[in-house]
């Protein structure tokens, strides 16, 4: 069994070239790593640039494996499952993520797992990161 993959589209940016508004999302929801992210982003606007903003719906297919090992996500609201599947294509959600969950961190260390894919719970917001501007984050702001 195989299930489709929706091309995710970012949103665009205003003709001042700022980002989006960001979603309401309570600071006590998101980890100390997103909460470093969000502040980042408003502080640095080179990393500000890179970031893309995705609105996402229930079932589609946030990131494949490849994805996962070129991006880093960052969930803002909504809920989404990290979902393995094996050689039968059989499906098992090893994970549900809430808001603040970063994933993808296979853009950090080059590693990931092919049978391991991320689809939406319900209505998502995620912040997507490249591989080279998260380690260059990483790097700058330990």
């Amino acid at each position: 069994m195989t299930f489709p993959i929706r091309e995710l589209q970012p949103i665009n940016r205003n003709s001042f070239g700022s980002a989006p508004a960001l979603p309401e999302v309570e600071e006590s929801g998101l980890s100390g790593v997103a909460q470093a992210l969000t502040e980042l982003r408003d502080q640095d606007p080179a990393f500000n640039k890179v970031v893309s903003i995705k609105r996402i719906d229930r079932g589609v297919v946030v990131a494949t494996a490849d994805d996962l090992a070129q991006k880093m996500y960052v969930l803002m609201s909504g809920k989404v499952n990290m979902v393995c599947t094996n050689h039968e294509g059989r499906r098992l959600v090893i994970t549900t993520l809430q808001p603040g969950a970063i994933f993808g961190e296979g853009a950090l260390d080059g590693a990931g797992d092919p049978s391991i894919f991320v689809e939406a719970s319900e209505k998502a917001t995620l912040w997507v990161i490249p591989a080279g501007e998260a380690r260059r984050a990483a790097m700058q702001y330990p």
